[in-house]
């Protein structure tokens, strides 16, 4: 699949139960080689009861997956190694040296 053949966003919109509430997933996929994606999920509900703001972004696991996101975009296939309790993480061993980890995210401001 090419560049051009793959969405840079795609949405989907589900029910979630009754009084016409609603599950929006969007997925923003960041291109990490030239056939190779990494999608970003974000979840949000829609509760038309809700006058002023009725979408707002689900919490849940919303970290969890932001932390996924950079994980497979900083490692590639590299298993998801943080640990859920001290939001230390454990780096592969082929990143190379503390000194080339510091350096890194030193360019990521």
């Amino acid at each position: 699949m090419g560049v051009s053949d793959f969405p840079a966003v795609e949405a989907k919109v589900t029910e979630n139960g009754s009084e016409g509430r609603k599950r929006i997933e969007v997925n923003l996929h960041e291109r990490k080689q030239q056939d190779e994606f990494i999608p970003l999920c974000l979840l949000f509900e829609y509760n038309p009861s809700q006058g002023y703001a009725p979408i707002h972004e689900v919490m849940e696991g919303r970290n969890k997956r932001i932390k996924e996101f950079y994980w497979h975009l900083w490692f590639g296939k590299e298993p998801f190694a943080l640990s859920q309790g001290d939001g230390y993480m454990s780096l592969p061993e082929n990143f190379g040296t503390f000194s080339s980890f510091l350096f890194y995210f030193s360019l990521l401001g």
